[in-house]
This record gives C-alpha cells, sequence and structure tokens, in this order.
C-alpha cells in the first residue's frame, strides 16, 4: 500500500519544463492579461462594492478616466513585455496584479458580479507571490544565473498551476458544504438555462435555435449534444442531478490537474470539453478558464517549443551537409 501512494505522489511534482516552453506560456499568458484589461470603463460609480472597494474602501472609477486606463494600458503593455523577456519579474508582476484586480473589482462593484477573469487575476497572483519571494531569498542561492530562472519559472508554473486546480476544488467544495442543497435545487437547473438564453436573446436579438455558438466548429459539433440534454432535463428535471453530478466531480477532483503532464493534460482536456458543453446550453462564457487550462495543461507550449527548436536545429543541418 505504501509504495502505490509513493507512486501516486511522484505524479505530482513540477514538471521540467524547458526555457522556451516557459518563454510561450509567458508570451500567451501576456496576450491573456492585455484581452483582460478592457480598452475603455464608463463605469463612474461603485454600486456594490466588492473586493478592495469593499474592506478597504478604495475606489477605482479613476479608471473611467479614457486618458488614465490608456496611460495604464501603455505602461501594462511594458509590464507585460518585460514579464515575457523573464527578466525582473518581480517588477512587472505587481503591476500586472494591480491592473487585473482593479478592473475586476471596479466591474464586479456594478451590482452585476461575474466571475469570468477572476481565475486570471488568481494565476496573477500566484505568479507575483513567488516571483517577490524569489527575489527576496535569490542571494541565497548557489545555483548559477541561467539555472536559477530556469528553477524560478518552473515554480512559477507550478504554483499557478496548483492556483488553477485549487480554484476548481474550491468551487466543489462550496456546492459541498451546501450540505446537498445544490443536488436538490438542481432540478430548478433548466430555468437557469431558460434565463440566460433569454438574456443572450435580448443582446443579440437571436433566438436560441439560431444562435451560432461562440466556438465556430466546436460550437457546431457539440450543440447536439447540449440541445439533447437541454431538452431532456426541461421535460425531466429530475436527471438533472444525474447530468451536472460529473461536473461536480470534475470540479472536486481537480487535484489531478497537477498529477504530470499527461494525466493533468487530458483532465484539463475533459474540463475544457465541461465548459464548452456548458457554454452552449446556458450561452455562458468561460474562454479564460480554457485559456488557462490550455495554456498551463494541454501541451500547447510543449509543441510550440518543439517546432521553434526544428526550425532552428534545421539550418544547422544544411551548414553541416554543405
Amino acid at each position: 500500500m505504501k509504495k502505490k501512494i509513493s507512486r501516486l505522489t511522484v505524479l505530482f511534482k513540477p514538471a521540467e519544463f524547458s526555457a522556451c516552453e516557459l518563454l510561450v506560456m509567458r508570451i500567451l499568458f501576456a496576450l491573456v492579461v492585455w484581452n483582460v484589461i478592457p480598452e475603455r470603463l464608463n463605469l463612474h460609480e461603485q454600486a456594490a462594492p466588492v473586493g478592495m472597494a469593499k474592506w478597504l474602501g478604495m475606489n477605482f472609477t479613476f479608471l473611467s478616466d479614457p486618458e488614465m486606463l490608456s496611460t495604464l494600458r501603455w505602461v501594462l503593455a511594458a509590464a507585460l513585455v518585460v514579464y515575457c523577456s523573464g527578466r525582473l519579474l518581480f517588477a512587472a508582476l505587481p503591476y500586472m496584479l494591480f491592473m487585473t484586480v482593479s478592473c475586476g473589482t471596479l466591474i464586479n462593484s456594478q451590482k452585476a458580479a461575474t466571475h469570468g477573469t477572476q481565475i486570471i487575476a488568481l494565476c496573477v497572483l500566484a505568479q507575483c507571490a513567488w516571483h517577490l519571494y524569489a527575489a527576496f531569498t535569490r542571494r541565497h542561492s548557489q545555483l548559477p544565473s541561467s539555472s536559477r530562472r530556469l528553477m524560478e519559472g518552473r515554480m512559477a508554473v507550478w504554483y499557478t498551476q496548483q492556483m488553477i486546480a485549487a480554484a476548481y476544488i474550491v468551487t466543489a467544495m462550496t456546492k459541498w458544504l451546501a450540505k446537498g442543497s445544490w443536488i436538490a435545487d438542481s432540478r430548478f437547473f433548466p430555468l437557469q438555462v431558460i434565463k440566460s438564453q433569454k438574456m443572450d436573446y435580448y443582446n443579440s436579438l437571436q433566438p436560441p435555435e439560431q444562435a451560432t455558438g461562440s466556438y465556430g466548429i466546436i460550437s457546431e459539433s457539440l450543440a447536439p449534444f447540449a440541445l439533447w440534454m437541454e431538452k431532456t432535463m426541461m421535460s425531466h428535471p429530475g436527471w438533472a442531478p444525474v447530468f451536472l453530478a460529473p461536473g461536480f466531480l470534475l470540479e472536486l477532483l481537480a487535484v489531478f490537474l497537477l498529477a504530470g503532464r499527461k494525466i493533468g493534460g487530458a483532465y484539463a482536456l475533459i474540463l475544457i470539453l465541461f465548459h464548452l458543453t456548458i457554454a452552449e446550453m446556458m450561452n455562458l462564457k468561460f474562454v479564460y478558464h480554457i485559456f488557462v487550462l490550455g495554456i498551463y495543461f494541454t501541451g500547447i507550449a510543449f509543441w510550440t517549443a518543439r517546432g521553434i527548436e526544428a526550425i532552428k536545429v534545421a539550418p544547422r543541418r544544411n551548414q553541416t551537409t554543405q
């Protein structure tokens, strides 16, 4: 039994990403962070303060000033370039955290809080905390600078992966701590589907059956299955807990995202499929969850790095043959 446990625990360790993989991850994540920060915010009050606006009384309405926000975005662009370089991360990440948290706080303080971008802020928070710690303890390191940066980059990804897994587990635990009421209340899930579809209709003026979805061919492929689940739950609400239970288990067991590249990658793909299916049913966007799962778990960085390395090697081979 101890041997089996020890074999299982060996899986849960930081992956040995190459420097090129870490670079690809930073570039992709920087693009996501840039996309999270809006170009304009026409929000001049905090009607229902949340987060730091509530706890610390901070007023983020200054972000509604177009010139101010434009200046802050230019500074963010510079910080993202520094972040992609892998240098001075202890300086770039706090500013990235400030921008994601401040914009998110203002947007969610309008009596209509959402959680779409929170996963991005959590990822930035994890990386920021680690790199600040690494910067303060760097003088005690005996590693060469290149090896130290590689180790710090790998650990940053590892803590980011832990934060993503924790976000899913906490979501499941809140349902668990509801003493099972979510199971009984799940029979009302079809009403939430109708509500979401009506809200989307008044945004786009397209009936649900004519909606094209947000993910192109993926939406077209999942639409029949999502429609079947939707109709089944509407006609037989008692089946709703059965359909929703797998989603709860996926969130509760998200620790398997950390069980190595292969298991974590497969689990991330299942979570992405789950998000896409819910998106087709309720017209809800989980695009940032899909982005971070894709960047940090599915192997996109690995295959991109392999392609870059292959391009670098090709000219060398041609020179040697000549």
